[in-house]
């Protein structure tokens, strides 16, 4: 107890029956509890110890005795200045180690050789064993050895428990421990000698000792494997060219501190995280200056966003002038305030609009145009004016919505006009316009009036362009509620792209959404959408957004300098429901509806009033962009609307010319063509089942057909990416070759003799001639564009219907390769399979380059292959038999 604690020693003698010689008063620093050195609640603790009663150490060690429980009295308030005085409310926290009562119980000197524990790390061992780790093993020291399988243990559990929560790797927030608590235990495995796809093999241990009380290890099963197999593949790689160039400077070091340069560099060429590194090189008794290195990785995201900042500005070669220009603007605390927010409200200062002639008022209106005093300008090379105005309605503040277009002229000289190229922010409340000069026929350039400080711009921001960007910035808020009710809370944003005719929306989740969740998605959106719920905003604390508002967003060091920060959020207020608008104000009967808390962001964005203007929302496609992100691209609004109305017609057209071509190979079956490989046939035992050749001619020119009748570029871009898919799922192949049921993983990563037995079908297409090509109807451009290889969509189709197998698809020189999803699942004791080795070992085999990721790589071959040349298919296959056979 703590020394003075008297009442806790009576309790503990008189009514607990203590023997007082047991009860010890200690100081402060043992018994007193408090946050660190930051403010909040504090108190005097008391604290139980038990008696392990060790052999193996000698009686009076401290390692005797295990603290068993802690019982605070919060009864203090360390505030700033460390003084403490009285809490208002006092509570007790009192803490037991569940583990460690275990451990008393069942009489062993620590939680790792409780039963779970013990269970747990035996199965490690019998796995790595199974694995012959004890030929790779890196360590060397027996204790550290034990730390090792003590971490992976540890590990695995907290990572499949966070899984099976909802929690997924990412780069922020609580994804990224759990990133950093896999990464720990794959460099513990690694040490063990362990290969690729320990973790994802010792998951059914973890399910025997907590599945029983943890239900949602047992139903998430398949999720955990299949994510700790993937960030495992991922890292694997980078961990050894990581530890590759670590131990190489360590060889070389002349102290006990590595540079933090060359850490720094381990983070951003190589991937290997700082706070790993620091583990890492701990073991070996050497250091780094982590301040430093924070400070390091602090100046290089400045620098990136200045040169972000000074990249708006198309001449390369004036960006460090404009930098400069942009930080001497800084230094003299000159302001832009953005009033872009109110700007079609009318609550921002105007131009009369009788200063206007009759001939430029047609061309403004009192919504959309503001005076705008000249803080600052200079004259670029290239004859555009970079300005500091304030205030600024021209949106610049990035976080994926593209800045306002529009227009400026000097006030009181409408000859000179301006288009607004681009708007840059260069810090918190200071952006700078780039105006380009209209140079009017008639009008001597050099006789322009120059904008210069003091003067006022009347400016105009592009109305309709806003309210297109402001639709789909509202729709993105939405898309994320939705999937975070659709698919869980782990799901967050990892990045947007907003535009005025579609926008795009990365977030975490660790599979591909199924037709049935996409369609929930989109209808969810747009029944928020047609309910009409009203949008509000509001400048709060960072604190205040957090822990009141529970706001969404990214709390990083950008935030935490701001005084203030912006919340949107949809519906959750009242909505007035008597539109009878000839009631008198006085009347007392007025009828309010509750509207349900839709969404709570964090977002400098601009938005609609109400999300009735999202209507309709429609989701164009959704793919995976990396381990544990996906993106969607979608529409909303009067854009989808005008996509819908183009797709109906395109959508006839598409049945239509299934229906024909459907038909058309009914009509026109033939003799199947035979080929025969009678070199290979008879080693391999391969069967070439006969297919039709058929004719795609018929879908090449219905394709032409459809894209012509489009009007821009982007949707004959979309439908032929939908034709494509359909392509690869009604176009037969030439030539199937399916026997293929090993796989060679010593020839593949040139480390082992394993061989997996898996199917490998290799799919021959219909050739695409040159002069096959369909029209892309472009307003700007008559040129035509040759018929694109469907490969990488036949591949995609085939593997989701033989997920069992590794598929490759070849048409022409192109090469697909797609691994399939059960591939990992149905051979967990082997090393993975990654896309991207396969492909470029083929590729060495049989000439040709390529790349990808570990589910899907392609390339082109050094020649086309033909499905109808029975020698070249010959020599492709006796050259991946080597691999393949």
């Amino acid at each position: 107890v703590l020394k003075g604690d008297d009442e806790s020693s009576r309790i503990w003698e008189t009514v607990i029956g203590l023997d007082p010689s047991k009860i010890l008063q200690l100081p402060e620093s043992d018994n007193f509890w408090s946050m660190g050195t930051n403010e909040g609640p504090c108190g005097s603790c008391t604290e139980i110890f038990w008696n392990m009663q060790r052999k193996d150490i000698p009686e009076n060690h401290e390692d005797q005795w295990i603290e068993l429980w802690n019982v605070v009295f919060m009864n203090k308030r360390l505030n700033a200045d460390k003084s403490t005085s009285e809490l208002e409310t006092t509570c007790i926290d009192t803490g037991m180690g569940l583990e460690r009562l275990a451990s008393v119980l069942q009489k062993v000197n620590s939680n790792f050789e409780t039963d779970e524990f013990s269970y747990l790390i035996n199965g490690i061992k019998t796995t790595l064993n199974n694995m012959n780790s004890t030929t790779r093993i890196k360590e060397t020291s027996e204790k550290k050895i034990i730390e090792h399988y003590r971490i992976i243990a540890d590990h695995i559990r907290s990572c499949s428990l966070l899984i099976s929560q909802g929690v997924f790797p990412s780069n922020t927030g609580r994804g990224y421990v759990l990133r950093r608590i896999i990464r720990r235990a794959i460099r513990s495995a690694y040490q063990l000698g362990s290969t690729e796809g320990l973790l994802a093999k010792l998951f059914p241990f973890v399910e025997s000792t907590l599945g029983k009380v943890y239900s949602s290890l047992t139903e998430n099963k398949d999720t955990i494997i299949s994510t700790l197999s993937s960030e495992e593949s991922l890292f694997f790689n980078t961990l050894e060219k990581g530890l590759f160039h670590l131990e190489k400077e360590i060889q070389s070091l002349t102290s006990k501190e590595l540079s933090v340069d060359f850490v720094f560099e381990l983070y951003d060429t190589h991937g290997l995280p700082p706070d790993l590194t620091q583990i890492i090189i701990s073991e070996r008794g050497l250091s780094f200056d982590v301040q430093k290195f924070e400070e390091k990785l602090e100046n290089v995201k400045e620098n990136s966003r200045k040169t972000w900042t000074a990249s708006n500005i198309d001449n390369k070669s004036e960006s460090s002038s404009i930098s400069q220009f942009f930080e001497s603007c800084k230094n003299k605390d000159l302001k832009s305030s953005f009033s872009g927010y109110e700007l079609f409200s009318c609550s921002a200062k105007r131009t009369n609009a009788n200063v206007l002639t009759d001939a430029n008022r047609e061309n403004y209106d009192n919504f959309s145009y503001q005076d705008c005093k000249v803080q600052a300008v200079k004259e670029m090379e290239d004859g555009n004016l970079c300005v500091i105005i304030d205030p600024c309605p021209f949106y610049g503040f990035g976080g994926g919505q593209p800045c306002d277009k529009g227009s400026a002229f000097i006030k009181g000289c409408h000859e000179n006009k301006y288009n607004v190229k681009t708007v840059s922010s260069i810090s918190g409340e200071l952006s700078a316009v780039i105006l380009e000069p209209i140079l009017n026929e008639g009008v001597n350039q050099y006789k322009n009036t120059k904008i210069k400080v003091g003067d006022l711009l009347v400016c105009k921001v592009n109305y309709i362009e806003r309210r297109l960007v402001s639709t789909h910035h509202t729709a993105t808020h939405l898309l994320q509620a939705a999937l975070r009710k659709v698919l869980g809370n782990h799901v967050v944003q990892s990045g947007s792209s907003i535009s005025t005719d579609r926008f795009r929306f990365d977030f975490a989740n660790p599979s591909k959404l199924s037709d049935e969740q996409i369609q929930s998605v989109e209808n969810l959106v747009n029944e928020w959408a047609i309910l009409d719920y009203p949008i509000y905003t509001h400048l709060t604390t960072i604190e205040d957004a957090k822990n009141k508002d529970k706001a969404l967003g990214e709390f990083s060091a950008t935030y935490d300098r701001l005084t203030q920060v912006r919340v949107v959020s949809v519906g959750g207020g009242k909505i007035n429901v008597n539109h009878d608008t000839n009631k008198s104000s006085n009347s007392k009967i007025k009828e309010y509806n509750s509207s349900p808390n839709i969404s709570t962001e964090l977002c400098a964005g601009t938005h609609l009033n109400s999300t009735f203007g999202v209507f309709p929302f429609i989701i164009l496609s959704e793919c995976s962009t990396g381990s544990g992100t996906r993106r969607i691209e979608a529409m909303a609004g009067i854009s989808s609307a005008k996509h819908l109305i183009n797709s109906s017609s395109v959508l006839k057209k598409v049945k239509d010319m299934i229906a024909t071509f459907n038909k058309k190979k009914k009509i026109e079956l033939v003799s199947p063509k035979n080929v025969e490989l009678k070199h290979i046939l008879s080693s391999k035992s391969l069967e070439y089942p006969a297919e039709i050749n058929s004719n795609v001619d018929e879908l090449f020119s219905v394709c032409s057909d459809i894209s012509k009748s489009l009007k821009s570029k982007l949707d004959s871009d979309l439908v032929v990416e939908n034709l494509l898919s359909i392509n690869g799922k009604i176009v037969e192949d030439i030539l199937v070759l399916d026997k293929s049921r090993s796989l060679d993983l010593g020839y593949l990563y040139d480390n082992s003799n394993q061989i997996m037995s898996v199917t490998t079908s290799i799919h021959l297409m219909p050739s695409i001639t040159n002069s096959q090509v369909f029209d892309t109807i472009d307003k700007n451009t008559s040129n035509s564009k040759q018929i694109p290889s469907w490969s990488s969509e036949r591949a995609v189709y085939l593997s989701n219907k033989y997920p069992q197998r590794i598929i490759i698809t070849i048409q022409d020189d192109s090469l697909v390769l797609k691994v399939g999803s059960d591939v990992a699942l149905n051979n967990l004791g082997a090393k993975s399979v990654l896309a991207r080795d396969l492909v470029k070992k083929v590729f060495a085999l049989v000439g040709g380059k390529g790349g990808g990721n570990s589910i899907l790589a392609k390339g082109k071959l050094n020649s086309a292959l033909n499905p109808n040349d029975t020698q070249s298919i010959s020599k492709f296959l006796e050259s991946i038999s080597k691999l393949i056979y």
